[in-house]
């Protein structure tokens, strides 16, 4: 016994409209992508900490935090 699939009907372009082309084509799909920070702000702990060691005042300094390496190793 055999059997025979038959493949969606195919409609020449000037009979099927555009609209119903792209309907029985295509899909709609939304696409995300969020790239992660690299580099972080110290917390205010940490920056009067940072502070200290320069003699400096922790509310005039600016200080973050390097989370991952994104140099390329040669």
């Amino acid at each position: 016994m055999s059997s025979v699939l038959e493949g969606p009907a195919v409609r020449s372009e000037s009979s099927a409209s555009p609209v119903l082309h792209l309907r029985t084509t295509m899909a709609a799909v939304r696409v995300s992508f969020t790239w992660f920070g690299t580099r972080r702000t110290l917390s205010a702990e940490q920056k009067a900490q940072a502070a200290d060691t320069f003699g400096a005042e922790g509310s005039f300094l600016s200080a973050g935090k390097k989370l991952l390496d994104t140099a390329i190793p040669r």
